[in-house]
């Protein structure tokens, strides 16, 4: 096991993992276009654990920021992302209409280290979406299906199963 003895090495070794998976996980395996675009994409979901995600409101985002891409494109991307196991997709759940909603998700880190490590470190800390992003994280380890569960006029942080048993969780700061 590796000892850094300061912040800035962590910090340094942390983004050359996240490079080195960019790099042999989605640019080598898959041909990306605009690879400046798919670390835009990478970095808004690591800057942003636990928050609801679909590929519009990923292109309304880039857009305000003077990028233009399609629905598509973001799509493929995203794919790459999830299949690299940087960054993972929770499916939502309706509850009350007792379907899948495939169309919005939420994502989250496979480790929170990335949130403060790439590309840079982040002015407020999301403390609330991190415990969210560890509790997710916990759940799956210990081999639990995860959806976040969607009701009328809100949200359940967590629908967890394991065979016929479920369970229904919130995650508060």
């Amino acid at each position: 096991m590796f000892e850094y003895l300061n912040i800035e090495e962590k910090l340094l070794y942390l983004r050359s993992v996240i490079a080195e998976t960019i790099e042999k996980d989605m640019l080598q395996s898959k041909k990306v276009r605009n690879r400046a675009l798919l670390n835009r994409v990478l970095d808004y979901l690591l800057s942003s654990p636990a928050i609801e995600v679909s590929s519009p409101s990923i292109v309304r985002y880039l857009k305000s920021d003077g990028v233009r891409t399609l629905p598509n494109t973001i799509n493929g991307y995203l794919e790459l992302i999830f299949s690299s196991k940087v960054v993972n997709k929770c499916e939502r759940y309706d509850i009350h209409g007792k379907r899948s909603l495939k169309t919005l998700y939420k994502t989250y880190l496979a480790d929170p280290s990335l949130y403060a490590s790439y590309p840079r470190s982040r002015g407020n800390l999301m403390i609330g979406h991190l415990i969210e992003n560890i509790v997710f994280n916990e759940f799956i380890s210990r081999g639990y299906e995860v959806s976040v569960g969607k009701i009328l006029k809100g949200e359940i942080d967590f629908v967890v199963s394991r065979g016929d048993k479920v369970a229904f969780v919130q995650v508060a700061y």
